[in-house]
């Protein structure tokens, strides 16, 4: 009995993590993927938004700085302050005019070349193709595009969701290892660089 109680604790939890999961990174592909609007900025600082990073933060402390952050943020910033100087520190980051300060793609990174449309992108959009995906704006978006691949993560996190409530537990371990292979072999490689230049 305490078997079915321990694997239900752990169902539970797992659930918890993958709906957390989902919501983070359809969060980040949003403030990455457009100007942000006051509805992207509102749900930003949303009690919905602290307490899904509480519960994904666990022990890291990355994700335990992120949520301080959002609560300071939420005590002292208007939204509507918030939303003119994240538009307009959007389009400093990602659109310009001139040359942008921080890539958002993968491929500079990896090779220390600016050219975008490497190699890199070419393999993210390889496994896009592999989960049936394929971006609407292709061609004109780096498949390794912080944003496209934040949209990615989401929908394998929601698919990895779908497993579990059907009880698929095979097809759950899949796609959880594609997550993570995803994640080893695409994200953190850069992502990090890519966080320390735009604190900059």
């Amino acid at each position: 009995m305490t078997d079915v109680v321990n694997m239900r604790r752990e169902s539970i939890d797992l659930k918890a993590l993958l709906l957390s999961r989902t919501y983070l990174y359809t969060l980040f592909h949003k403030l990455f993927g457009g100007t942000p609007d006051a509805a992207v900025v509102a749900c930003v600082l949303s009690e919905t938004t602290r307490d899904v990073v509480e519960e994904y933060a666990g022990d890291d402390p990355s994700m335990k700085g992120l949520g301080r952050f959002l609560e300071n943020l939420g005590e002292c910033v208007d939204g509507a302050v918030l939303t003119e100087q994240a538009r307009d520190e959007y389009t400093r980051l990602f659109i310009g005019p001139g040359e942008l300060p921080c890539q958002p793609m993968e491929s500079p990174y990896r090779t220390k070349d600016a050219a975008v449309f490497q190699e890199n992108t070419l393999a993210v959009r390889a496994i896009f193709r592999e989960h049936g995906l394929q971006l609407a704006r292709l061609m004109r978006i780096p498949d390794d595009h912080i944003a496209t691949m934040c949209g990615f993560m989401a929908h394998e996190a929601e698919r990895s969701l779908a497993e579990l409530r059907a009880g698929n537990v095979g097809a759950l371990a899949v796609s959880l290892r594609g997550e993570e292979a995803f994640v080893r072999d695409h994200m953190l490689t850069w992502v990090d660089d890519f966080a320390r230049c735009a604190r900059r």
